[in-house]
């Protein structure tokens, strides 16, 4: 249960409640401009004596009986920070004093998900992101994932570089849904940490990448070590041949992503042998099961990337191995595991029979699986 603006039940029943480590309370949802000074005094006390909360949001509308200051908010995170059981962290904040406050839990030691909300900030607001706060975030051994929503675009590296030094986190997603847009030198700051990194599984970046910016993404994409999926937002246009050639080239020799993403591909449109050029690339890639750079304009085109994408999904790079001399090693099994993944598209079974002919004439028999009958 939710304790979800405290005081839209009873008082005294909630702070019992809160108290008593209620297993029925693990959920606090705090308004924190919703209370007098009486209760939240009380709010506070009670805190001090929980235990098993896991799940903390953190926000604030001005609308209430009392306009908590900065230093009464991180007086609560303190509070908060010495309740063992808490995993999870929302703040939806309207100062960065909001997020400098919380300072204290973000050091929290079992703290596993945390998202933080700048959209609710005046754009006169809109300043630097506090070094604290990344190095805090960044600094934690539990983080795992963190989602920021709308960070100030202005010194963004000082909150993502010491993200991407974390061994903990999987997952960093930045969602930003202002017209901010990231130059060059932040660029160059993220891509050369995300490259270091080998731990992070996903990695997303909203800020809208400019021109220069964009000529980092090939040589980041060959560089990252271990990162499993990449969303970035890129404008590109019919007159980039040039940097599309460059990425291609990249993508086609990166061996780690399986997904990527240009979250403004529905608005850009590219010439025909573009698009060619991402076919060209798919048959060297092998392990990319989607990938999204533009609107593709030719069916053709686009199918033949569905059928490579879904042989990836199905296990295409396990087909091509080959030993120090240079032999195949795959066995047919391989061939067969591949062919019943992918069978629903008849081009991904073509592909299969066209790249190894002997499979033709292949029968193979498995008693424990036909019971004795013959299997083709």
């Amino acid at each position: 249960m939710s304790l979800d603006r405290v005081l839209g039940m009873d008082i005294e029943w909630v702070l019992y409640h809160i108290v008593h480590n209620s297993p029925d309370f693990t959920d606090l949802s705090l308004d924190v401009d919703f209370y007098n000074d009486d209760v939240w005094s009380r709010l506070l006390a009670s805190l001090r004596l929980n235990s098993i909360i896991t799940n903390v949001r953190i926000e604030r509308h001005l609308d209430g009986e009392g306009e908590r200051s900065s230093e009464e908010i991180e007086s609560l995170c303190l509070i908060l920070s010495q309740i063992p059981s808490i995993e999870r962290l929302t703040i939806l904040a309207t100062s960065m004093e909001d997020i400098d406050a919380a300072i204290p839990l973000f050091r929290h030691r079992n703290l596993q998900y945390c998202h933080l909300d700048w959209s609710g900030i005046e754009d006169d607001d809109s300043n630097f992101v506090s070094t604290d706060v990344g190095q805090a975030l960044g600094g934690s051994e539990s983080l795992v994932d963190i989602v920021l929503e709308d960070p100030p675009v202005d010194g963004c590296s000082l909150l993502l570089v010491p993200l991407l030094e974390s061994k903990t986190l999987r997952s960093i997603k930045l969602q930003s849904y202002s017209a901010s847009t990231l130059g060059q030198d932040d660029a160059r700051l993220i891509f050369q940490e995300l490259c270091i990194n080998s731990s992070l599984i996903h990695f997303s970046l909203g800020y809208l990448l400019d021109a220069e910016a964009n000529w980092s993404v090939p040589e980041m994409i060959r560089g990252l070590q271990g990162l499993k999926e990449l969303r970035l937002t890129m404008a590109i246009s019919e007159d980039m041949g040039d940097f599309l050639r460059s990425f291609m080239r990249a993508m086609g020799e990166n061996h780690t992503l399986s997904s990527f993403e240009n979250c403004s591909a529905d608005a850009t449109m590219v010439t025909e042998d573009i698009e060619q050029l991402q076919i060209d690339m798919l048959v060297k890639n092998m392990n990319l099961e989607y990938i999204s750079i533009f609107k593709e304009r030719s069916d053709v085109l686009l199918l033949r990337k569905t059928i490579f994408l879904q042989l990836n999904s199905g296990g295409r790079r396990n087909l091509f191995r080959v030993d120090r001399n240079g032999r195949e090693t795959s066995p047919p099994q391989e061939w067969l595991e591949v062919m019943g993944r992918t069978c629903e598209n008849l081009d991904c079974l073509f592909y299969c029979l066209s790249m190894n002919p002997s499979l033709c004439k292949m029968v193979q028999y498995t008693k424990e699986r036909t019971g004795g009958k013959r299997k083709r």
